[in-house]
C-alpha cells in the first residue's frame, strides 16, 4: 500500500512540475544565476533568454525565423550562427553585441584555432544633434494609433509609420523595455559579411528603449513570437583576439 502511495505521489509531482514548465512566460525576469555567470572582466557572458522572430519577406520570397539570445539586464545579445546569420560568415560561431556599441565575433579558423574580432559601432552613441534629429524624425513619421497591449510585462503601443510623399504606411508595435535595443538595430553596421535573413535596421529612427515586437509593410512582416528561458554561457576568453586592419 505504501509503495502505491509513493508511486502516486511521484506521478502527481511530475505532472505538477510538467505543468509549471509548460506555462508560457508572461514576464521577463533576470535569472539569479547571472550574478555568478556574468563575468565580463574575464570574457564570460550569460544570456538567460532566447527571442524568436518570425519573418515573411515577399521581396525575395523568403520566410523563416531568427532566434537571438538576450541578457534582459543590459540588452546584450548573442547571435549564434545556426539561428541567425547562417553561412554568411562561415568562420564565426557567435557574434556578441553590447549596448556600448562593442561587437565580439568568435569563431574557428581553417587550422582549428579559436579567434575573436572586436569592433565598436559609434552610431550607438550619437551626438546631441543626431539624437535630436532622430527624435524629430520619429515624432514626424510615427504616429500613435491608440492601440496598446502588454507584451511580456512591457507596455507595447502601435504606431503608423508614413514617410513624406509616400502613399503607403507601415505598422509598428514597439515595447518600452528597460534595456538598450541598439544591439539588435545595429547588427547591419558591423564590418564583414555576416548578415541576418531579415533586416532590423531601425537605428536611425527608433530610440534605444523601444523594442520592435511587430512590423507590417506591403512586402515584409516581422513578429516577435516568443521569449523563452533558454540560458547560454559563452566564454570569449578562450578565443585569441585578432586586430582589424585600419
Amino acid at each position: 500500500m505504501s509503495n502505491r502511495i509513493t508511486f502516486l505521489f511521484i506521478c502527481l509531482s511530475f505532472l505538477v512540475l510538467r505543468e509549471a514548465f509548460a506555462q508560457p512566460l508572461t514576464k521577463i525576469v533576470p535569472d539569479k544565476k547571472r550574478t555568478t555567470l556574468w563575468k565580463p572582466a574575464s570574457g564570460q557572458y550569460y544570456f538567460s533568454h532566447l527571442m524568436t522572430f518570425e519573418f515573411d519577406n515577399k521581396y525575395d520570397n523568403r520566410q523563416g525565423t531568427v532566434a537571438i539570445y538576450l541578457d534582459p539586464v543590459t540588452g546584450a545579445l548573442c547571435y549564434e550562427r545556426s539561428k541567425t546569420f547562417g553561412t554568411t560568415a562561415e568562420f564565426y560561431d557567435y557574434i556578441l553585441a553590447f549596448p556600448d556599441g562593442q561587437f565580439i565575433s568568435c569563431g574557428v579558423d581553417e587550422a582549428g584555432k579559436k579567434f575573436k574580432v572586436k569592433e565598436t559601432i559609434v552610431e550607438f552613441k550619437p551626438d546631441e544633434e543626431t539624437r535630436k534629429q532622430q527624435q524629430q524624425d520619429f515624432e514626424s513619421f510615427c504616429q500613435l494609433t491608440g492601440n496598446n497591449k502588454e507584451f511580456f510585462g512591457w507596455k507595447t503601443q502601435e504606431y503608423k509609420l508614413a514617410y513624406p510623399k509616400s502613399e503607403v504606411s507601415e505598422e509598428l508595435w514597439l515595447a518600452e523595455v528597460p534595456f538598450s535595443v541598439y544591439p539588435l538595430y545595429g547588427f547591419s553596421l558591423i564590418e564583414g559579411t555576416a548578415s541576418l535573413p531579415v533586416s532590423f535596421d531601425f537605428i536611425d529612427l527608433i530610440g534605444p528603449k523601444h523594442l520592435l515586437t511587430e512590423y507590417k509593410a506591403k512586402e515584409l512582416t516581422i513578429k516577435l513570437v516568443s521569449i523563452e528561458f533558454q540560458p547560454l554561457t559563452l566564454n570569449t576568453g578562450l578565443y585569441k583576439e585578432l586586430k582589424l586592419a585600419d
